[in-house]
């Protein structure tokens, strides 16, 4: 994931796509045996901050990455936990 932080000061405005989603895991390679898929990433953290909202049409996205296939009869990699987000007032400017 990753994580942003925007503190604004005057009138929040975003009509864009916002992403700190985990990467997908790499699935498994191999000539012989058996190899599990790598585990996806966790997504990250949104944090926003205005002192007044003009308008938000934004996408966010925290979401975890999947995880990566498997070869022969290793597992599947686990998917990656959700991040976090929160949009709003701040009451302390």
């Amino acid at each position: 994931g990753g994580a942003l932080y925007i503190q604004c000061g005057g009138a929040y405005n975003c009509s864009s796509t916002i992403s700190v989603a985990g990467e997908n895991g790499d699935a498994a390679t191999g000539t012989s045996g058996n190899a599990g898929g790598g585990g996806g990433g966790s997504g990250g953290t949104i944090l926003i901050l205005y002192n007044s909202l003009t308008s938000d049409t934004g996408t966010y996205t925290v979401s975890g990455g999947s995880g990566g296939a498997p070869y022969g009869a290793g597992g599947a990699g686990g998917a990656g936990g959700a991040g976090q987000g929160l949009i709003g007032a701040n009451l302390y400017f």
